[in-house]
């Protein structure tokens, strides 16, 4: 069973210059692979877009680093 990767900084470009963006990639992808199934759950839906279910997985990881970069309760 493959895990997601760790959650990233953002690299170079917009995002590292504005806190307020971050690098979906950085979430999805490791540094050099994408995977296609995380823990049975299809990553993607097509070339741009989450597949919902990996989505809704995400949500908890992508909510505490939208939390530590706003401060939000």
């Amino acid at each position: 069973m493959t895990q997601a990767p760790p959650l990233r900084r953002p690299g170079p470009g917009r995002a590292a210059k504005d806190p307020r963006r971050a690098r979906a990639g950085a979430l999805v992808c490791a540094p050099r692979v994408c995977p296609v199934v995380v823990a049975d759950t299809l990553v993607h839906r097509d070339d741009g877009h989450l597949a919902e279910a990996y989505a809704r997985a995400l949500s908890p990881v992508l909510g505490a680093e939208l939390t530590r970069r706003f401060a939000l309760p």
